[in-house]
C-alpha cells in the first residue's frame, strides 16, 4: 500500500516507511492522485513526491475505503526486467483503466 499522506494509511499499517526518489512513467501525481499524462511532450520519467509505504493485508484493504487505489508495478530499472512489487497508488477510479493501459509503472533507477 502506498500513500502520499500518512493520515490516509490504514490503521493496521504499523510499520510505515517513507520512500523518496521513486520514478514514474506513463502518468503523474497531481494533488495527491495518479492522473494520466496530459500530452506526449512531457518527460517519460518523472520523480514522484515522497510516499509512505506499508504492507497491508488484502482483506484489510477490502474492509476499508481503498477502492480509489490502483496497483502499479514497481521495477528496478526502466527495462522492466526486474519486478520488485506492486504498490497501490491513490487514483480516481475514472482514471484506473487509462493509467493501467497506458503502461504506468514505478522505478527505483532510471539506468
Amino acid at each position: 500500500f502506498c500513500s502520499l499522506d500518512r493520515a490516509q494509511m490504514p490503521k493496521s499499517a504499523i510499520l510505515q516507511v517513507e520512500i523518496t526518489g521513486i520514478l514514474i512513467q506513463g502518468s503523474e501525481i497531481k494533488n495527491g492522485q495518479l492522473v494520466p499524462v496530459p500530452n506526449a511532450n512531457r518527460p517519460s520519467l518523472t520523480t514522484m513526491p515522497n510516499c509512505i509505504v506499508s504492507w497491508v493485508d488484502k482483506e484489510e484493504l477490502q474492509k476499508g475505503n481503498f477502492s480509489n487505489n490502483v496497483a502499479l508495478p514497481m521495477y528496478f530499472m526502466g527495462s522492466r526486467e526486474d519486478f520488485i512489487c506492486e504498490l497501490g497508488v491513490p487514483c480516481d477510479p475514472k482514471y484506473h483503466e487509462v493509467c493501467v493501459l497506458g503502461g504506468t509503472a514505478l522505478f527505483i533507477s532510471s539506468m
